[in-house]
């Protein structure tokens, strides 16, 4: 997933073949056939390009030809990699769905609203604004989608990938990253021509949020790490407070339906 490292209006070398969808409005197809990649460029408001790239011509674009596009927000809703499988469609669902992000796809993320401090060979220094210094991993391999001076908001996008819901979760919290999930299922589903109420995709989002960590059991007789169900541990919780013993302390979680499967 490709997504724009700086603010800009979105400028297309080519035009879209294929008709608007009726519900995104975003095109349901990509380009014309031919060899040569497409061309995108964002640009600021005085017209200089701040970022281009070539993509495959493949490609099906999230952005319309002169749409303005902040920063963090996809470019690209499927991308043919180069061992064929694709982002988009029912591998994307179905990798969605079991919250399993392809590993070498998974972009590192500003965990606080700060300023970009230092960059280095191995880090992402950041500034946080009640002035604590936080540092994101820089892997070898990677755009990196910051430049020193630049303000980042929690969870937007330091070194290109795949945002990780897990990720989002502990820099957002629930109600936020269950919104932007449903809004990303949505947008997928009406690109693929699925048609499924919003309320299908409200409780699949509600029952993979439905789950806490354990970081110290206390009396519970819990496990480090365990994972269960919100309802359990608040059902516990009230039971090891009423018998005088410890609560444990936990965060949220976020489950995909095949380890929920497995664990049931």
């Amino acid at each position: 997933m490709l997504r724009a490292p700086v603010d800009g209006i979105a400028h297309w070398s080519e035009e879209f073949v294929g008709a608007a969808d009726e519900v995104t409005g975003l095109p349901c197809a990509g380009f014309g056939p031919g060899d040569d990649d497409v061309r995108l460029e964002l640009l600021d408001d005085s017209g200089e390009v701040v970022f281009a790239v070539n993509v495959p011509r493949d490609a099906r674009p999230a952005v319309e030809n002169g749409a303005f596009v902040e920063r963090g927000a996809a470019l690209l809703v499927t991308v043919s990699l180069p061992e064929g499988e694709l982002v988009g469609g029912a591998q994307y669902l179905r990798r969605f769905l079991s919250a399993c992000p392809r590993p070498d796809l998974v972009a590192k993320l500003a965990p606080c609203d700060a300023i970009v401090e230092a960059i280095e060979p191995t880090r992402v220094r950041l500034r946080a604004l009640d002035g604590r210094l936080r540092s994101v991993r820089r892997p070898r391999a990677g755009h990196l989608c910051v430049a020193v001076g630049d303000r980042v908001r929690a969870g937007d996008t330091v070194v290109d990938g795949s945002r990780s819901h897990q990720a989002l979760l502990a820099f957002w919290g629930e109600a936020r990253l269950a919104a932007h999930m449903i809004a990303e299922l949505e947008n997928e589903a009406a690109l693929q021509g699925i048609a499924i109420p919003r309320v299908h995709w409200s409780l699949a989002i509600r029952a993979m949020l439905a789950w806490r960590r354990i970081l110290h059991a206390g009396d519970t007789g819990w496990r480090r790490h365990e994972m269960v169900s919100r309802d359990t541990f608040e059902r516990v919780q009230r039971e090891t407070v009423l018998r005088g013993g410890k609560p444990a302390t936990a965060v949220p979680a976020l489950r995909g339906f095949a380890a929920m499967a497995r664990q049931r």
